[in-house]
């Protein structure tokens, strides 16, 4: 597999841990530590994807965007 199919697995982990976290709490509420457990993903390589908590919606919204 190469990197970039690695890279965009993780990325889709996080936004689909992201998804399932949301049906039962606000964004407000959801940690980092949230969304790695549910991914099954570390919390660095959280932080090298999404420098922020809020950088998420926007890789998440940009890639459903580009999709529709």
């Amino acid at each position: 597999m190469s990197r970039t199919m690695i890279i965009e697995e993780s990325k889709d982990a996080f936004i689909e841990a992201l998804f399932q976290l949301l049906a039962n709490e606000s964004f407000e509420h959801i940690t980092v530590k949230q969304l790695t457990l549910e991914s099954g993903y570390s919390k660095r390589t959280y932080y090298r994807y999404f420098k922020t908590k809020t950088k998420i919606l926007d890789i998440a919204f940009c890639k459903y965007l580009s999709n529709w």
